[in-house]
């Protein structure tokens, strides 16, 4: 048994957990910290813009628990089971899935509310100047500064 194995079987368990999930801590606390210091920018520009925001910020929420939760962290443990299974090509083959699988939602996400997010947000009856902050928040927010109609 190799030294790294038989500390994280026989060492201290907080310890070793701690060090295991440290790296996630740190990618759910930058995204945290993100999101409240855009609620806090956004805030200082008045009430329209923070309600537009309001309008974006479940799907931009959808956006990042899809790529840090759901996707990601169905990618990170096929490709651990896999390095510890000792299946290498297992493991890249899940990793260029995860690649084409990221690029196909980004593409859904960029389209939906770079082209859409006018009639998007209709649904949620706002018709206002709250509704075209919303549209341009998410033209920036979605990943292209463009616009349909």
């Amino acid at each position: 048994m190799n030294e790294r194995l038989s500390v994280m079987l026989n060492g201290p368990i907080l310890k070793m957990v701690c060090n295991l999930s440290f790296p996630n801590f740190i990618g759910v606390a930058s995204m945290t910290l993100v999101i409240f210091a855009d609620a806090f920018f956004i805030g200082q520009l008045g009430v329209v813009s923070l309600a537009s925001l309001a309008l974006v910020f479940p799907f931009t929420s959808l956006m990042q628990m899809m790529s840090a939760g759901a996707i990601g962290g169905a990618t990170t443990s096929s490709i651990s089971r896999s390095l510890g299974n000792g299946f290498n090509s297992n493991a890249e083959t899940a990793a260029w899935h995860a690649i084409v699988i990221g690029i196909i939602i980004s593409l859904i996400f960029t389209v939906l509310f770079g082209f859409f997010p006018k009639y998007i947000f209709n649904f949620m009856r706002d018709k206002s100047e709250v509704l075209n902050g919303a549209v341009g928040y998410a033209h920036i927010a979605f990943g292209g500064q463009f616009s349909y109609g």
